[in-house]
């Protein structure tokens, strides 16, 4: 949690990182509870919450070329696959309405985010919960549609067809891969847990290539700032986006400090009295 001050503000806002997926036992929104009756509203990358928890593995996953995955893979690949969707995806989803994704898709549902033994929600669910509980309108940074176009660069057709072809080769060393994916949730998770947004920043950007990172960070940064000064020059309001867009150079914080505003970790009154 960050408060957002100076440069003519009358009144202070928050800045709040969210993870999108963790386990339940893990999500500790105490602060909130806080601040929220101090704020007028809440601000979050999109408005609709239920439309992002839904599609959020969506969004550069859905083939442009509207192709059949038969168009792209064998019978016995597409029986492959579904096997291993099966056994390991932590999706609810049948693999019937799914089969025709883009193969980033079963990526992050195949090794990223496996089958758990604990309950797992979207924070930004549980804020937009949280603020309505304290009736408090909440909005989107961007729009739906905005959020929606983020990737769309990456896919042409060979791009899905490379990808499909990488990843049935990757199931046949399924075990370690799924690993490596523990590995890299689990440090995820620590590094937010523990508040490090400069190396949670690292770690993302290191599953990125140069133009997703301008893409999916740095261009929506820019853009949300003029939005972020704008709101809460009229109105004391809670910001709650991805933490990865917090750090680096080009980051929210740095970005809302090279703007004259004053962005300093706030952890409740209690603690920020000490």
């Amino acid at each position: 949690m960050f408060k957002i001050t100076g440069n003519g503000l009358s009144s202070p806002s928050y800045l709040y990182g969210t993870i999108h997926f963790a386990c339940e036992r893990d999500i500790d929104l105490r602060i909130l509870k806080e601040i929220l009756p101090s704020c007028s509203r809440t601000v979050l990358e999109i408005t609709n919450t239920e439309k992002l928890i839904q599609f959020k593995n969506l969004e550069k996953f859905v083939n442009p070329s509207n192709k059949a995955i038969s168009e792209y893979l064998s019978p016995a690949e597409i029986l492959k696959l579904e096997d291993a969707y099966n056994e390991y995806a932590y999706e609810s989803v049948d693999f019937s309405q799914v089969k025709n994704l883009g193969p980033d898709f079963f990526v992050k549902a195949i090794y990223y985010y496996p089958k758990t033994k604990c309950i797992t929600s979207s924070v930004e669910q549980m804020i937009k919960n949280l603020s309505i509980g304290a009736r408090l309108p909440v909005f989107g940074i961007e729009s739906f549609s905005e959020h929606f176009e983020i990737d769309s660069f990456h896919y042409d057709d060979e791009a899905v067809r490379g990808r499909f072809v990488a990843l049935i080769k990757s199931l046949d060393k399924i075990d370690s891969l799924k690993e490596a994916g523990k590995i890299l949730y689990d440090e995820t998770s620590k590094l937010y847990s523990n508040g490090d947004i400069e190396k949670l920043y690292e770690l993302v950007v290191s599953e990125m290539d140069s133009v997703e990172v301008y893409n999916t960070l740095v261009k929506r940064n820019k853009t949300w700032l003029p939005r972020m000064v704008k709101i809460m020059s009229k109105k004391t309001t809670l910001f709650a986006f991805g933490a990865a867009h917090f750090g680096g150079e080009t980051g929210i914080i740095n970005l809302l400090r090279s703007e004259g505003f004053k962005v300093e970790a706030y952890y409740g009154k209690k603690r920020n009295r000490n």
